[in-house]
């Protein structure tokens, strides 16, 4: 235990002084290590003798101490010094230090005196047949100190005529300077080692100022060795960290140099022969934020044509590495979602701080470069974490840009050298990989419990209607179960916008055109990758399933039927709106006959389950979607008005609110003057939104986020008069907690306990339910709280899987010829 009393007489650019003593451990001398934000400087011992500490009590007295500055800091930005107990690692206290810099033509004149004498020191040793560097060395320091000082100097005052004024010039002319931006607490590092090529760390560096990405960063660029206009880079390049290696470390030594000296919690490794696209950086921040398991993160990388170079490398059992995708088009769907990766490329891999902490770096075992950056992944992957690949993170990658192609000469012959040692360290594990690439697409997701080719109508929008809402929760859950999910959209083939985009985001693999143009297209592509095809709505099953039976004979087909069309058109018919009768039975008749060709039937309610049962199918499981809860909510008083919800691409919501407010509305009104009715859904008909020009009535369209609206309404209402199937806007108001008055057809295969106070008939019934329910605060209240406990049992995300287990889990194939 240690308590330190650290006080601090003086301090300025030149010198510190002061005392520190450890009240806990008198005896005890404080190490005081000064950093520079991150950087170590210097540190002293506080040992020196002074008789007014022993007067004062201060221990023995032998607590002083003075500590004379770098020269390099007396001039210069504004510094931040951060003074630490070395032993305690506690921090003694925080020093601000103003700007201090010479006039500039002191400081130019210097600089130009100093190159000139060193370059002639440097031509005198290089005719001597030795080479420029070695004196260059000793002379960088300096160098970086003076340039670093002088860009401020040189913003005011223009260049003095001179050797190094002609060379400063001719390099701003061919690389005009960049300005990145600057942050005091960036969260992202990003590391970029270089050995000359100037060229594209300019072009690297000039793109990173353009980004429109909003993720605070810092730069470090670390120099191995150059000798070309590298050596000006303070000069060309503002708000960058400069580290020269004192001798030449190779690239993974410089990675973890530049590591060492990092102040942001990911640290991004980055190629100089690349240039990133927008909002690839905050992709990969993103991902990180999102999934707290994962440690390290890629991106997807593009040649300069404009093709892809990878999507995430794969190692094969003899450790021969593959870039996934490889000459394809970045924009083909099965580049274009998340997943796990043997291994992301260093030429962009982010990790974790903390991660890098950890596995210690990049292991000098694979100096000085190849393999590092997949044996890091390995280790990451071995120590529990995730390493993904992020495709909304775009690169171009100019391939060996940096250290050529030729794997038998330069530095690029180390990759044949190392893939030996790798495969030496990682043998036992690579026993799981394929041999060869021939099963490449089953082998980027090697992971998989298995594999589900989902199909549905459309894209699904969870969003707008409540079929959607069901398939985007069995894809999500299934994967949770284990599976890789692809996608196909049957009808409408592209991908959607930000609701295709949020399936790939959440690791689906969405098939689009032009890279896919139909179900049977992609089945004859890939027949024996997929386990399971599960077809969702009826007019899917209808005109796919026996394409699927046909071309992937083992797999399992599943047929989630949404709600049975038929039995919907038959309900309808009742009312005189559904065409005439042989439509009806032609339409039962394609239902029926995809479901007798499937291995399992899912339906959403018992109800439907109890049709089918009729029909003679025995395969047939209940399982509905989960719903969020939302158990708090505000009370009956501090709500007031009607909501009604609906996608009015489907019929019977439109048939049931034109219903609702031309023969229930007025009654009401008449019981309750007040009383206002908003109505909200997506694809809104004008007859529809013409129903906002009537008193008291809201109309408002497609709202993003319900949850507001389901607070702040006292009661939902679901007028429908036919329909089949679970009404998503019954058992999701239930499950935020509001009450909700529907007809038998809203209800059906939902038992709540207290379905006698929310379940109305006719017209009559539904206008004096409603009423009672509108006013009774007790009543509300506990329907309320059923509805809850309802919703909580039967449409919970467990609930939902184990349905799922039963469907998928334990069927054979039928018909399988």
């Amino acid at each position: 235990m240690s308590r330190a009393v650290f006080h601090l007489d003086h301090a300025d650019r030149k010198s510190l002084a002061g005392w520190a003593y450890d009240v806990d451990r008198p005896e005890r001398h404080i190490r005081i290590i000064v950093l520079d934000g991150t950087e170590y400087l210097t540190e002293v011992t506080a040992n020196t003798f002074r008789k007014d500490l022993e007067v004062a009590g201060i221990g023995t007295g032998d607590h002083a101490f003075h500590l004379a500055l770098p020269s390099f800091l007396q001039q210069g930005p504004a510094l931040r010094l951060r003074l630490i107990d070395a032993d305690a690692r506690a921090v003694l206290a925080v020093i601000t230090l103003a700007a201090d810099f010479e006039p500039a033509d002191q400081l130019l004149g210097r600089l130009d005196e100093q190159l000139q004498r060193e370059l002639g020191e440097a031509r005198a040793q290089a005719e001597q047949s030795l080479t420029a560097r070695t004196l260059l060395d000793g002379m960088l320091p300096l160098l970086d100190r003076l340039l670093q000082a002088a860009q401020p100097a040189l913003a005011e005052s223009p260049l003095p005529d001179g050797p190094f004024q002609a060379a400063l010039a001719a390099a701003r002319e061919r690389f005009p300077p960049v300005s990145l931006r600057e942050h005091a607490e960036p969260r992202v590092s990003i590391i970029i080692p270089v050995f000359g090529k100037f060229e594209l760390t300019h072009a690297c560096l000039a793109t990173l100022s353009e980004l429109p990405d909003t993720t605070p960063y810092e730069v470090i660029l670390v120099d191995d060795g150059s000798a070309d206009e590298t050596l000006l880079a303070p000069l060309l390049i503002r708000h960058m960290r400069l580290l020269r290696n004192q001798s030449t470390l190779g690239f993974l030594r410089s990675c973890n140099a530049g590591a060492a000296m990092a102040r942001g919690e990911f640290l991004y490794f980055l190629n100089n022969d690349t240039e990133l696209q927008p909002g690839s950086l905050d992709a990969l921040v993103a991902l990180l934020e999102e999934e707290p398991e994962t440690g390290v993160v890629g991106s997807k990388l593009i040649n300069r044509d404009g093709t892809l170079q990878e999507a995430g490398g794969i190692i094969l059992r003899l450790a021969d590495g593959v870039n996934y995708g490889r000459g394809g088009d970045p924009l083909d769907g099965r580049f274009n979602y998340r997943r796990d990766a043997d291994y992301v490329s260093g030429a962009s891999l982010m990790t974790r701080r903390a991660v890098f902490d950890q596995l210690g770096g990049f292991d000098e075992e694979f100096l000085p470069a190849y393999y590092e950056d997949t044996d890091y992944c390995f280790r990451a992957r071995a120590a529990g974490w995730r390493v993904r690949y992020q495709p909304r993170s775009a690169v171009i990658h100019l391939e060996g840009g940096t250290g050529g192609t030729d794997l038998t000469v330069g530095p690029k012959r180390h990759q044949v050298v190392n893939a030996r040692r790798f495969l030496q360290r990682w043998r036992k594990v690579l026993l799981g990989h394929a041999p060869a690439a021939t099963t490449i697409e089953v082998e980027k997701d090697r992971g998989a419990a298995f594999r589900v080719l989902f199909i549905d109508a459309t894209v699904p929008t969870p969003r707008q209607d409540a079929g959607s809402a069901a398939a985007a929760c069995h894809i999500r859950l299934l994967q949770r179960m284990g599976a890789k999910v692809a996608l196909i959209a049957a009808s409408h083939m592209g991908l959607q916008g930000e609701d295709g985009e949020a399936l790939q985001d959440a690791g689906i693999e969405v098939l689009h055109h032009p890279f896919a143009w139909s179900v049977e297209e992609v089945l004859r592509r890939r027949k024996d990758e997929f386990d399971v095809i599960y077809l969702h709505r009826g007019e899917v099953a209808v005109r796919h399933i026996t394409t699927c039976r046909a071309l992937a004979p083992k797999a399992r087909l599943v047929y989630s039927v949404a709600d049975l069309h038929f039995l919907r058109l038959e309900r309808q018919a009742e009312l005189g709106d559904a065409g005439p009768p042989p439509a009806v039975v032609v339409r039962r008749d394609a239902e029926m006959a995809a479901i007798l060709q499937a291995d399992a039937v899912i339906v959403h309610s018992p109800a439907e389950a109890s049709v089918l049962q009729a029909c003679a199918a025995d395969h047939v499981e209940v399982v509905p979607w989960a719903v969020p809860l939302v158990a708090d909510g505000p009370g009956h008083a501090e709500r007031q008005g009607l909501l009604f919800v609906g996608g009015f691409r489907h019929a019977p919501n439109g048939d049931g609110i034109l219903w609702f407010v031309q023969r229930i509305w007025p009654g009401l009104r008449d019981m309750l003057p007040e009383l206002t009715l908003t109505i909200v859904g997506s694809h809104m008909p004008a007859e529809i939104r013409a129903l906002g020009e009537q008193p008291s009535i809201t109309v408002a369209g497609y709202v993003e986020e319900l949850g507001p609206l389901y607070a702040a309404h006292r009661l939902a209402v679901a007028p429908l008069r036919y329909g089949a199937g679970l009404k998503g806007k019954v058992i999701e108001a239930l499950a935020t907690g509001l009450p909700c008055i529907g007809t038998p057809i809203a209800y059906e295969g939902i038992s709540l306990p207290c379905i006698g106070s929310v379940q109305a008939a006719g017209e009559d019934e539904f206008v004096l339910k409603l009423a009672a329910l509108y006013e009774d605060a007790a009543a509300w209240d506990a329907v309320r709280q059923a509805g809850l406990a309802f919703a909580r049992s039967e449409y919970s995300e467990a609930a939902v899987t184990a349905g799922l287990r039963r469907a998928i889990g334990s069927l054979e194939p039928r018909g399988a010829a």
